[in-house]
């Protein structure tokens, strides 16, 4: 409540009044952020970012309001950033990042207030959570701090957590080099960083190995190409053959990304686009996506890493488990399921993921056939969902659980973290299901004191070497002729990532990210190495997913444009004619990029294709109005690609089918597609007239009222737009346009009197007295004027008295 009275008094109180008052009213603030009631603390934090936002905005008011951010708000979000209370903590750091983002402190006050309690943090030997929060804490600082004051502060003592005896911490030291790589300078990357990470990616615990996995693309950023080729490469290389199935996944998840790192700086870089997505920028700015969004299969893999170890130990006798972080980080290898378990038992399949499984029910009510793998082990998951259940209620029960301390399970499980003794591990894994459903105090405090034995740090010379040998197990395709951008065992890895074997170990998973990558690692090989790929992308344009065949779709276009013409027409068409029959999922991915991937096709090729465009007509639903409406809109840019005859044989097909389509934003683009169609046959003026009489017969004389009105409103474009000349409109068009001034359904009516009130009298051509359809058109004016429709008599009415004054003498109305 104080904090919130505090605001109104900065806003209204007297500036005298509230100078005088002021140091009492930081006492009570500060005297309150030490309070042991945890609610009023909270509170506290969580208004102060306001509290500092209405200092500044009244500090010209009350000129003493200044300095109170740095001198009173600031310690008190400090001191509560070691609090034993998790969530005091959490909200202690919002509270500063907020201050940090909005610029009330400066680097300065950073350094000398927040960077010492930092430090402190991740020297205490209390709890794990300050070692790892400290962690968290750096990394969102560094980016603020910039690269002096993280290399002289933090950087040294970030390289001592990287070695930490507890594997956690050596985890989140992984997880966030990628802030330090972005901020720190060459040297102290070379000497500092790069080792440490070296060290990281030879980690004995496989989560510690997988985070470094994952972040493989921002350390890969800021390094060398020399070391980037001879020291990461081959240390990546060993991560996609790890022991531990979760790191390989990951290291093929990013491997890419990992690979897009290797193109030439003088041509692509990487960099940010305005979404935050991490992309490789060609010389000309077109952006290419290296990386998915956290989406559906970040999700499921985590929700898979549970699944796996709990239908492996589903059947085995329930023995002591230090903690619950041994069963999420197993440190021991035979906790992981092998490749050769059976689908059904070891895997959540695509379905399970609630966007994915609504596309697949959606493509079966349309017909469309449904992945055959896209199978959900219902029944072993809600067993997963029912243990998890059970296990809230009995925290949520037992008061002597949920007044323990969060943390101290961790430090519990760090007894047999790294222990190597295979049977022990074993039998803290078979333990996992009776203790997340009834967990037990003592065992969570057993142990507490014991940590992980030291890791010794390898030298980077040794990881580099073990690496390479590890390296040249794996046999490159000896067929494919060798190129000299990225290592040739990164690119045998990339071209696996399609095989079928692997795809069932990961779920499927790995065809997916290497359809994403794919325009990325095409840009970074060049054209001249189209035959590293080129089966790569004939296989996943034929994946039994469709999700896979989507996104290659998606990224035909990107891949003829860093290919170029003669391979787009040689090896992409095929594979585009494929997809036109594909589902409307996949088909859309082509679709959005029909014209400008028809741009860059051989003339000759281009129009043999010309006619299986109306394939796309057919849907599998008719209710994707969307797709039909993307169809007129790329058919629109595609017109000028094609001769007007071709044009006329084949796209006004297309052209007047969508104008008869039921849904209005369908016709509304099709109305300028047929526009621009005969602005484009304007030079064949014997075409012109018979497309001109067929749209006649078919719209203006039609049955259907709404289209006549498409008629009556193709006749104001075919004007607004000069897209036929005005005698040709007068003597091929207006006749039946002046028809529909009969019309029994008024909204054609009001249609006909708008276009002859706004576009047709007030054209020069027809505004002349002495033009042979004046008076005519005055006579229908008129009429429409007086008709029993008040919509149909504005319309006509609107600008009638202004025409009829600038071509008409005002002495002949009297």
């Amino acid at each position: 409540m104080v904090p919130r009275v505090l605001l109104e008094l900065f806003k209204k109180a007297p500036p005298d009044v509230l100078t005088q008052d002021l140091p009492q009213i930081m006492k009570i603030l500060s005297r309150m952020s030490r309070e042991d009631e945890t609610v009023i603390r909270i509170d506290l934090l969580e208004q102060i970012p306001y509290i500092a936002v209405s200092a500044v905005e009244y500090k010209n008011r009350v000129p003493n309001l200044g300095p109170i951010i740095s001198e009173h708000l600031l310690p008190i979000v400090v001191n509560n950033l070691g609090d034993k209370d998790n969530q005091i903590r959490k909200t202690a750091q919002l509270s500063l990042f907020f201050l940090l983002e909005k610029n009330l402190v400066t680097r300065t006050q950073a350094e000398i207030q927040v960077c010492p309690a930092v430090l402190g943090l991740s020297n205490s030997d209390t709890l794990m959570d300050y070692h790892t929060g400290s962690i968290t804490l750096m990394s969102r600082l560094v980016p603020f701090l910039g690269r002096e004051v993280t290399e002289r502060v933090f950087l040294q003592r970030f390289s001592q957590l990287c070695m930490s005896n507890m594997f956690c911490v050596r985890k989140v030291c992984a997880s966030h080099f990628g802030d330090f790589c972005a901020v720190i300078g060459k040297e102290a990357y070379d000497n500092v960083l790069l080792p440490s990470y070296l060290n990281l990616c030879a980690d004995e615990i496989w989560g510690v190995r997988k985070a470094c996995a994952e972040v493989i693309i921002s350390v890969s950023s800021a390094c060398s190409s020399a070391k980037r080729r001879m020291s990461l490469a081959p240390v990546f290389a060993k991560l996609l053959q790890d022991q531990s199935r979760w790191v390989r996944l990951s290291a093929f998840e990013s491997l890419g990304p990992f690979i897009s790192t290797f193109a030439d700086p003088t041509s692509t870089r990487l960099a940010y686009n305005n979404v935050g997505e991490l992309v490789l920028v060609n010389t000309d700015g077109t952006e290419f996506r290296i990386t998915p969004s956290y989406s559906e299969s970040n999700i499921l893999r985590s929700v898979n890493e549970l699944h796996m170890l709990f239908k492996e130990e589903a059947n085995k006798d329930p023995t002591p488990l230090d903690s619950i972080w041994d069963l999420m980080e197993d440190p021991s290898e035979n906790a992981e399921p092998t490749p050769g378990e059976s689908t059904t038992e070891s895997k959540i399949q695509i379905a399970t993921d609630p966007v994915t499984k609504a596309s697949a029910d959606a493509n079966t009510k349309t017909g469309a056939s449904v992945d055959i793998n896209n199978v959900f082990d219902v029944q072993s998951f809600d067993n997963l969902l029912k243990c998890l259940d059970e296990t809230v209620s009995n925290w949520d029960t037992e008061p002597n659980v949920a007044a323990q301390d969060p943390f101290e399970d961790w430090k519990a499980s760090n007894k047999n973290a790294e222990s190597n003794d295979e049977q022990s591990t074993k039998e803290d894994l078979n333990y996992s299901i009776e203790f997340l459903t009834k967990p037990s105090p003592s065992q969570l405090l057993e142990n507490t004191h014991n940590t992980i034995p030291t890791n010794t740090p390898n030298t980077e010379e040794k990881i580099i070497s073990d690496a390479s040998k590890n390296c040249e197990n794996f046999t490159s395709n000896e067929e494919h002729p060798q190129q000299a951008i990225v290592p040739q065992v990164l690119i045998d890895h990339f071209v696996s990532m399609t095989d079928s074997n692997l795809a069932q170990e990961s779920n499927n998973e790995m065809a997916y990210h290497c359809a994403y990558s794919l325009p990325a690692v095409a840009l970074t090989l060049g054209s001249d190495n189209w035959h590293l790929l080129k089966n790569t992308v004939e296989v996943l344009a034929a994946n039994m997913q469709y999700r896979v065949r989507r996104t290659v779709a998606s990224s035909l276009y990107e891949l003829a444009v860093i290919l170029g013409p003669d391979i787009a027409t040689n090896s992409l068409m095929p594979i585009f004619e494929g997809f036109i029959r594909d589902l409307d999922e996949v088909r859309i991915g082509v679709l959005k990029h029909l014209a400008h991937f028809l741009r860059l096709i051989s003339p000759t090729i281009r129009n043999f294709y010309l006619p299986r465009l109306e394939g796309f007509l057919l849907t599998d639903n008719e209710t994707n109005w969307r797709f039909r409406q993307e169809l007129a809109e790329q058919l629109l840019l595609a017109v000028p690609l094609f001769c007007p005859r071709d044009a006329c044989k084949h796209i006004s097909f297309l052209a007047q089918e969508l104008l008869c389509d039921k849904v209005a934003a369908v016709r509304e683009v099709a109305l300028l597609l047929v526009t621009e169609l005969i602005r484009h046959m304007s030079s064949d003026p014997a075409r012109t007239s018979r497309l001109l009489v067929k749209l006649d017969e078919k719209f203006a004389h039609s049955k259907r009222w709404k289209l006549r009105q498409s008629f009556a409103l193709l006749c104001s474009k075919l004007l607004t737009s000069c897209a036929l000349p005005p005698e040709q409109f007068a003597n091929e068009v207006m006749p039946h346009f002046l028809d529909l001034s009969w019309d029994p359904v008024a909204n054609v009516r009001l249609v006909v009197a708008r276009t002859i009130a706004q576009h047709i009298i007030t054209n020069e051509y027809f505004s002349d007295p002495n033009n042979a359809h004046f008076d005519g058109l005055q006579t229908v004016l008129r009429r429409l004027q007086a008709d029993k429709d008040r919509d149909v008599r504005d319309c006509a009415g609107f600008h009638l008295s202004t025409v009829v004054q600038r071509v008409v003498p005002a002495s002949s109305l009297l």
